[in-house]
């Protein structure tokens, strides 16, 4: 038995005298496949409107050259109003609202003024001012012939070609108030009209109109 095991022992060693030490072994080498990565896919550019502030139903600052929320828009460029035309937008059914703007006065005969529950050419609520006076007037029909009421009031101060003005119409209900630079100007009460659009009137005037907004009243 002895014998035996010596024989394998050392027929093991001379098998194992032979084999490359472990040191030299050459590890096999292993190249990838090449990897395909796709092309990111980029998000489409969409047009994005900022919201306007609680309560505004209306804004613009005539930055778009081809403004068209106008039903006069091809009188207006960059914010200019041509002499004698009525700019008109909003709802039929629009009420208990502010307008507010400024109207710098170009040239002309310094006649402009701000137009609320506009209903057709005959029949709206008027804000007009015009050298030293202002006018708020209810037009009725045939305005032409001078058929309307209104309440003359005077200004402090003359009103000045190249100057800006900060004007503003509210009609809350049956009441009608005209500002000019932040001071009331004339009021009335009234409720011929309960609803309707809202612009703008220049007569024999040109003048540049910005940043135009309506505010919902309460």
């Amino acid at each position: 038995m002895k014998k035996s095991i010596q024989s394998v022992f050392i027929a093991l060693t001379v098998l194992l005298s032979g084999c490359i030490p472990a040191s030299t072994l050459i590890p096999p080498t292993f190249t990838p496949s090449p990897t395909f990565t796709p092309s990111p896919i980029l998000p489409t550019a969409t047009a994005t409107t900022t919201p306007m502030p609680e309560g505004m139903m209306f804004f613009d600052d005539f930055a778009n050259r081809t403004n068209t929320k106008w039903s006069e828009s091809g009188m207006i460029k960059d914010g200019e109003v041509y002499p004698n035309p009525y700019i008109i937008a909003g709802g039929n059914t629009w009420k208990n609202y502010s307008v507010r703007a400024k109207i710098r006065v170009i040239s002309g005969e310094i006649d402009f003024g701000t137009i609320a529950h506009f209903v057709d050419f005959d029949h709206y609520y008027n804000c007009q001012f015009w050298h030293t006076q202002s006018w708020l007037a209810i037009a009725g029909e045939n305005l032409a012939q001078g058929n309307h009421d209104f309440l003359v009031m005077n200004l402090n101060d003359y009103l000045k070609l190249g100057e800006s003005y900060d004007v503003r119409m509210d009609v809350q209900d049956d009441v009608i108030t005209c500002f000019l630079n932040g001071v009331v100007t004339a009021t009335a009460y009234d409720s011929t009209y309960p609803s309707g659009k809202f612009g703008f009137r220049v007569i024999n005037t040109k003048v540049a109109i910005d940043n135009v907004e309506v505010y919902k009243l309460p």
